[in-house]
């Protein structure tokens, strides 16, 4: 009969602390479960404790190992996930000491696509040294001992709240609101959950963040991160931290903008196009990966004509970091153009944004737009309904610039987006209002003319979204003279130095353009970015070309909750031309 649970617990050469791990789990209230020893390597005296252990253990133990290749960690534990017998998993490290009630916590807590995440005790050093199987065994770290309080005390041991057990659950989920953590030395799931992300990331071959990268892929499962905290307690014995290293911090900052809920390395072997199918996002065609490339004849033209214009005398965006910044495969992806995961932004960030949208909706664009998560958009599920923040923030502002105008929609407008990046908002009026009758598409930046053509032209709305080159602008916009209806500038020109502000401000005076919707980058502060890092008003320029402020509010009207953790805060400006 198979447990109820599995402990899969990673070791490497640390007999001595194995088994104090062990004789902690030998003290369980809850005694149906099973170890699973995951051994990376270690040399031949871990396998012979585990064997004698065995002996005398009073729960089962599995053993895998594999030879010592440097740390391989997440493939080790990947054997030892195919290893368990139990449809539920709980982690733990072999330096960390579990409380008789840790697996009990666990098991007690599980939920249908629920990821338990606790913390620990950290002992000190001394401590660490010399606590021995017997003091375990008479419970010695069980109420906090006045050694560890006084280590606490000192300084030399850390967490000590985190050895609290409390029982009432409200007060526990009160005292840890923020969003949980996956820790690898103390977490649960379901086996089947952890099956369905193809479990740990093989590409992890270094020190650190195999287990975050986890967490990430988890909650774009859908799958529901909660704290165990004061509940399935663990002191960890200490040892010198190993470093991070910079092969670790690129696959965790790739996991946490890609929004993929699989790995290609992991339990199982998975090809670019099951990674696709994994994702519900199609590959691309070949014909348009040989398209988006930085050698292409259309981008390469498009950077030898902006190079000397006086809007091109970036102070962000140069070419070093447009390189940087953006992947013309996924440049809808979190980057440069629009910030989706930087900050303490996770799904329900997004969820919450999206319910506040919804009602504050009077258009009824919400319910227009879809999203597809093509080109690296990251992208959540809310209430049934894919999201993204290009569509979120589709939706707010085109609610603002309608409510600006005095209008209930968009229907035989013409609009000029200046710094239109890859098309977002042209892409979405035209969704939301077929009937518009233009909403013209300019920017500063070679390949944003470049992803904008290709992008509008994908979407199947080009022909209602001229896209206009920075050298052909002038004349596109003086000749329709008096003709459109409300400039926007959505964030750029936050990135913008004021004299670049300045020579579109020209064109849309000369352009008698009566009215300019902005929405900057830094919140209420309508200010440039300058070559030398300094900020400059922009807002006080406007009154020069005959520009006054006549709407002011911010994205979030009455939710002060989302004005500090909503997705991207920021406020909305209108501007009109005195008559």
């Amino acid at each position: 009969m198979e447990p109820k649970a599995s402990v899969l617990i990673a070791v490497y050469n640390a007999v001595r602390e194995l088994e104090l791990v062990l004789t902690g789990f030998s003290r369980q209230s809850f005694s149906d479960f099973e170890v699973v020893i995951a051994d990376d390597g270690s040399g031949p005296e871990t396998q012979a404790f585990v064997d004698s252990f065995l002996q005398r253990s009073p729960f089962p133990i599995k053993y895998v190992r594999q030879p010592d290749n440097g740390f391989r960690k997440s493939k080790i534990l990947n054997q030892a996930i195919l290893a368990s017998s139990a449809p539920y998993l709980i982690f733990a490290d072999a330096d960390c000491i579990p409380h008789p009630r840790f697996v009990q916590a666990h098991v007690q807590h599980q939920e249908d696509r629920s990821v338990l995440c606790g913390r620990r005790v950290n002992l000190s050093p001394q401590m660490s040294r010399s606590l021995t199987t017997q003091e375990i065994i008479a419970g010695k770290l069980d109420h906090f001992p006045a050694r560890l309080i006084v280590d606490a005390v000192m300084g030399r041991a850390g967490h000590l709240e985190e050895g609290l057990l409390i029982e009432n659950r409200k007060l526990r989920a009160w005292l840890h609101r923020a969003e949980p953590v996956l820790f690898g030395c103390n977490f649960s799931l379901p086996k089947s959950l952890l099956v369905e992300v193809n479990g740990f990331n093989e590409d992890f071959e270094d020190y650190w963040g195999e287990d975050t990268e986890l967490g990430f892929r988890l909650r774009s499962a859908g799958a529901d991160l909660r704290w165990v905290r004061h509940s399935a307690v663990q002191f960890h014995l200490h040892h010198p931290q190993r470093s991070k290293t910079a092969n670790s911090c690129e696959l965790l900052e790739r996991a946490r903008t890609a929004n993929l809920s699989v790995c290609s390395n992991g339990l199982r072997k998975l090809s670019p196009a099951e990674m696709a199918t994994a994702s519900g996002v199609p590959p691309l065609s070949k014909e348009v990966a040989e398209f988006l490339t930085v050698g292409n004849s259309e981008l390469v033209d498009l950077r030898r004509r902006y190079a000397a214009h006086p809007a091109s005398a970036h102070s962000l965006w140069s070419q070093s970091f447009v390189e940087s910044n953006v992947n013309l495969h996924q440049f809808r992806a979190d980057n440069a153009y629009i910030w989706q995961s930087r900050g303490p932004v996770t799904k329900q960030t997004y969820c919450r944004t999206a319910d506040y949208v919804k009602k504050s909706d009077r258009l009824a664009v919400f319910e227009r737009l879809t999203e597809d998560g093509r080109f690296g958009a990251q992208s959540f599920s809310c209430e049934g309904k894919k999201i993204s923040r290009d569509l979120l923030d589709s939706v707010l502002e085109i609610n603002a610039i309608c409510e600006f105008l005095g209008i209930d929609g968009m229907d035989s407008l013409r609009l000029l987006d200046i710094g239109a990046g890859y098309g977002r908002l042209a892409h979405r009026i035209v969704q939301a209002f077929p009937g518009v009758k233009e909403v013209l598409c300019t920017d500063a930046i070679p390949e944003s003319t470049f992803l904008s053509s290709f992008y509008l032209k994908f979407r199947g709305v080009d022909a209602k979204t001229p896209v206009l080159p920075l050298d052909k602008v002038q004349q596109a916009l003086l000749s329709r003279k008096g003709e459109i209806d409300v400039a926007v500038n959505v964030h750029s020109f936050s990135e913008c130095t004021l004299a670049s502000i300045r020579w579109w401000l020209d064109l849309i005076r000369s352009a008698e353009i009566s009215r300019i919707f902005i929405v900057p980058n830094f919140s209420k502060r309508l200010v440039s970015t300058e070559a030398d890092g300094t900020r400059e008003n922009f807002g006080r320029i406007l009154p020069d070309y005959g520009y006054r402020e006549v709407f002011k509010r911010p994205k979030f009207v009455n939710a002060p909750e989302l004005e500090k953790q909503g997705l991207y805060p920021t406020w909305y400006y209108g501007f009109e031309l005195r008559r």
